[in-house]
């Protein structure tokens, strides 16, 4: 299911992401669901399969940032609950739940300056989610949101088709992605729910370890690269 960008994430069936309950399709209004939220002091269990989705976990009018430490090292996003607080909601709950623990990078693009990840599953971009798809909110992006730090939502080419899977920007090359002219239709529709305020360069460094292309046509890196744990911080 990949195509154009290859940044639309291959799912099981458009819509249901294989979970244990996926329900209904998702809508802008819709809530995300009625699943617990993970504690807040990092002593949950870990959790990749969920019959319910976490909702509720964040208070939008608290800041928040996830560290990312690395295989290539760390750096810090700040998440924006203004124009993304459903988006921001599920990626602190899962990240809490620790899914992105102990995770690989499987895309890595030198020339866009992406990197993709968040398939514990299957370390790709078939992994069927954590079980439920979020709804597409923050209206149409630009090509000025998907600058250098940027980090977006992966998506089926489905309405509302996102879950867990995410994409970082090192550099100008992911500006695309905000133009019909070049993409078509699916420009604009990766929700863009924060930026890299440290360590940016690191995230440039994986990029650059693109090793090869794979029969999709997705840049895949030269080396394991793992993301062995997202710390999520509230202020």
């Amino acid at each position: 299911m990949l195509v154009t960008a290859l940044l639309v994430l291959s799912s099981a069936a458009c819509g249901d992401d294989g979970g244990k309950d996926s329900g209904a399709s998702a809508t802008t209004d819709a809530p995300l669901g009625t699943g617990e939220c993970p504690p807040t002091d990092g002593s949950a269990t870990r959790t990749i399969d969920f019959a319910k989705a976490p909702t509720g976990c964040i208070d939008p009018t608290k800041s928040y940032t996830a560290t990312f430490d690395t295989s290539e090292g760390s750096f810090t996003v700040a998440l924006d609950t203004e124009r993304t607080p459903k988006t921001v909601d599920n990626f602190v709950a899962l990240s809490r739940w620790k899914y992105y623990d102990g995770t690989r990078i499987f895309r890595t693009e030198a020339d866009t300056g992406i990197a993709q990840g968040g398939s514990p599953h299957t370390q790709g971009a078939d992994d069927p989610g954590p079980g439920y798809t979020i709804p597409d909110e923050g209206g149409t992006f630009t090509t000025d949101d998907y600058g250098p730090g940027a980090i977006a939502m992966a998506r089926s080419d489905e309405p509302d088709g996102a879950s867990a899977q995410f994409f970082l920007l090192s550099g100008e090359g992911g500006r695309y992605l905000g133009d019909k002219d070049q993409i078509g239709p699916t420009a604009g529709t990766f929700v863009v729910f924060g930026n890299v305020t440290e360590g940016l360069d690191v995230v440039k460094q994986i990029t650059d370890l693109q090793g090869g292309i794979d029969q999709t046509g997705m840049g895949v890196p030269g080396k394991d690269i793992t993301i062995d744990k997202v710390t999520i911080e509230e202020a």
